[in-house]
């Protein structure tokens, strides 16, 4: 009877030792599981939310191109390149003279023509040349 009292006894200390290693993983999982949760937010998912913040603000400036809104090295650039699109939309606009930036016509032009001679386009670049001498 004594033996089987050890075999009990050892059977039971063996079951709460693999218990206690099978909480303590899962305890583990969970944390790795809420660290990489936390990695994936900081490096994803709020950049990309800036990113929809930053174009949704419909009153970019195009001194904005000094202050990163990311630490992302990728999304700064994409970032850049939105802001470049705006401000050649802004050019492009029919309605550019009717607008509040009024006073800052020839900062938009020259902006602008930096933009079509970094493409390389002549036609943009005299065409702001143009506007710039009519003003």
């Amino acid at each position: 009877m004594s033996d089987f009292n050890d075999a009990k006894e050892e059977i039971f200390v063996n079951l709460f030792i693999q218990l206690g290693i099978y909480v303590l993983f899962l305890i583990l999982v969970f944390v790795f599981a809420f660290w990489l949760a936390k990695l994936v937010v900081k490096n994803i998912v709020s950049p990309i939310d800036k990113l929809v913040e930053y174009l949704d603000n419909e009153k970019i400036e195009t001194d904005e191109k000094d202050k990163p809104i990311m630490q992302n090295k990728e999304f700064n650039e994409i970032s850049d390149l939105f802001r470049k699109l705006f401000i050649l939309f802004r050019f492009a606009k029919p309605d550019f003279f009717d607008t509040a930036i009024q006073d800052r016509l020839l900062e938009n032009y020259e902006t602008a023509r930096k933009l079509f001679e970094e493409i390389n386009n002549d036609r943009g670049k005299a065409i702001c040349l143009n506007n710039m001498g009519n003003i």
